[in-house]
């Protein structure tokens, strides 16, 4: 029988992944930091890898909106790396 993987929603599409293959971002210290492991505790938001959800990030702030809470310098190192990586 095979295991069946979470579903998450990208908070920018809005469309539904698995959650293995979103980025994760939680809250820390008032701050959106971003969460590689996927377990850090606390109330957590998902970014698909789309270019377009990747600027929304950045420009929108979707994550702060998201999560209620200020977006850090981490998040926007994240992103670049992450878009740098697609590229």
């Amino acid at each position: 029988m095979v295991k069946r993987q979470p579903l998450r929603m990208c908070v920018c599409c809005r469309e539904r992944d698995e959650q293995r293959n979103l980025m994760r971002f939680v809250v820390s210290n008032g701050e959106v930091v971003p969460d590689p492991t996927g377990r850090a505790p606390g109330r957590g938001a998902y970014v698909c890898s789309k270019p377009e959800c990747l600027q929304a990030v950045l420009k929108k702030k979707r994550l702060s909106q998201a999560l209620k809470a200020g977006q850090g310098e981490a998040v926007e190192k994240a992103i670049v790396a992450l878009q740098r990586v697609k590229e």
